[in-house]
């Protein structure tokens, strides 16, 4: 017997390992209470660790990263009352760096002489010496390659990026088996679309600029496919439960002569197609995108000029 697909709207972010009461408390402030609701919890940016530099290639004023081996052992020293400073050195081709950890003793062990990491941070170059405050260090290993990109999560009190990460994982795990694409295929073939599970796996865990480009192509589609769905759903509707009056004259030409210039031929189009709108006694249901000074204003004005012209009243609101 085929196993039932789980609905993962109906599954509570609570079910997944570590999510206890202060996280799903957590999670809900961020808008997030399902499985669903966690996968659509998509990354605000990303930051290219896979972008490899050498120390002599890096700049001060925006972040790096770097491979580096550790080449001395780290040492803490008590700087004030409350503040320790861990300290050691690590090298590429290019020169050597200070690696520096303000009050994280715990991280000692970590960096044994001969290790190499894998640096995010700032490289701050004074006086011939490079330094790093603080960055993510983590394990290089050339035969397992570490994700170019790290997707940054908008976080909330009680939740960590990586924590994040790690459920959404686990998250991607379930819905491999549950989740299902509602697009039917032949949409999907025609608009060259990817199936929806790839699409929020690797809006989560891109590993080129391409798996980005595919999965934001996908999600945009369905928000947009969605919003037109909609959009005639409405229209139908107010179709169905009303009427327009249908204006007899919609000859704007009286007023475009007005104007010290002529309209575009996109301008005109426009034009033309809200005045047959508005000759029906169906409500008109239109949207009108233009970038800013793209003439729709002039549009949304012929409109009300017709409606005037037939004895109505218009405003505009902006």
């Amino acid at each position: 017997m085929e196993n039932k697909k789980i609905n993962l709207c109906d599954v509570p972010v609570s079910t997944l390992v570590g999510v206890g009461k202060v996280k799903r408390e957590a999670y809900a402030r961020a808008g997030v209470e399902s499985i669903s609701d966690l996968l659509e919890f998509y990354p605000r940016a990303y930051e290219n660790r896979g972008n490899i530099s050498l120390l002599c290639q890096t700049r001060s004023d925006i972040k790096s990263a770097v491979v580096l081996t550790v080449a001395t052992t780290p040492r803490v020293s008590l700087i004030r009352k409350g503040m320790s400073l861990l300290k050691f050195r690590a090298f590429d081709d290019s020169g050597s760096c200070e690696i520096i950890y303000f009050n994280q003793d715990y991280l000692r062990d970590k960096f044994p002489i001969g290790s190499t990491f894998r640096f995010w941070g700032k490289v701050e170059l004074e006086k011939g010496k490079y330094s790093m405050s603080s960055p993510i260090a983590e394990p290089y290993i050339e035969e397992k390659p570490l994700p170019p990109y790290t997707p940054i999560y908008r976080l909330t009190d009680g939740l960590t990026g990586k924590q994040i990460a790690q459920n959404i994982e686990a998250a991607l795990s379930m819905a491999k088996k549950d989740l299902s694409d509602w697009l039917p295929s032949y949409i999907k073939d025609q608009h060259e679309l990817c199936h929806i599970y790839d699409a929020i796996e690797k809006i989560h865990t891109p590993q080129t600029e391409n798996d980005l480009a595919v999965a934001k192509r996908r999600l945009v589609f369905d928000e947009l496919f969605t919003f037109a769905l909609g959009m005639s759903m409405s229209a139908k509707k107010v179709v169905r439960e009303h009427s327009a009056p249908a204006f007899s004259d919609t000859d704007v030409s009286p007023f475009l002569a007005h104007f010290p210039y002529e309209l575009t031929g996109a301008q005109k189009r426009a034009v033309a197609d809200i005045a047959r709108d508005m000759s029906k006694s169906l409500p008109m249901s239109r949207i009108l995108i233009g970038d800013v000074g793209s003439g729709k204003t002039v549009c949304a004005a012929s409109a009300m000029y017709i409606a005037v012209k037939n004895g109505y009243q218009a405003s505009l609101m902006a």
